[in-house]
């Protein structure tokens, strides 16, 4: 079937090194992904987006969105977050 979150995020910490903070869930297509950053949550805070990239340092990784809701939401009104 088509690939979902966990096969990519598995497949990308496998052969790409993916950092196991991370779950990829959404793919620009050209080498950017946005994955979930699981290691910043807290009782009080979601977990933010951030955009990685294989050879982009995990302390280069920019937070797009602060959440999962605001990041859906800015991809359902610009089809494509910037």
């Amino acid at each position: 079937g088509i690939p979902d979150a966990i096969w990519l995020t598995l497949k990308y910490r496998k052969d790409w090194q993916l950092p196991k903070k991370l779950v990829i869930i959404y793919d620009y297509g050209d080498g950017w992904r946005c994955c979930i950053d699981h290691s910043k949550v807290s009782e009080t805070q979601e977990c933010p987006i951030v955009i990685w990239d294989v050879d982009l340092p995990e302390d280069k990784m920019e937070i797009i969105a602060s959440d999962f809701g605001d990041f859906f939401l800015e991809l359902l009104h610009n089809h494509e977050i910037k």
